[in-house]
């Protein structure tokens, strides 16, 4: 058998709009990513950060001030 490498031209070359474009497909969906996950730790980042910032004996709320009968 006779094996012989042949090259097939690729035809991929990108204009600078569509380089462009494609660019910045990529950087909104990689933002778009980075977003989301820091979206989805933040509430519970936020959740134990204010849970650590409250003091863990705090008395009840006490009741609301009675007004005074005698007017």
């Amino acid at each position: 058998m006779n094996e012989t490498t042949t090259f097939v031209p690729v035809l991929a070359y990108l204009g600078p709009g569509g380089a462009l474009s494609a660019i910045g497909s990529f950087l909104a969906l990689l933002g778009a990513i980075l977003l989301a996950v820091i979206g989805f730790l933040w509430y519970p980042i936020k959740r134990l950060l204010r849970r650590r910032r409250e003091p863990a004996n705090q008395p009840p709320p006490s009741a609301p001030p009675q007004e005074d009968p005698r007017g």
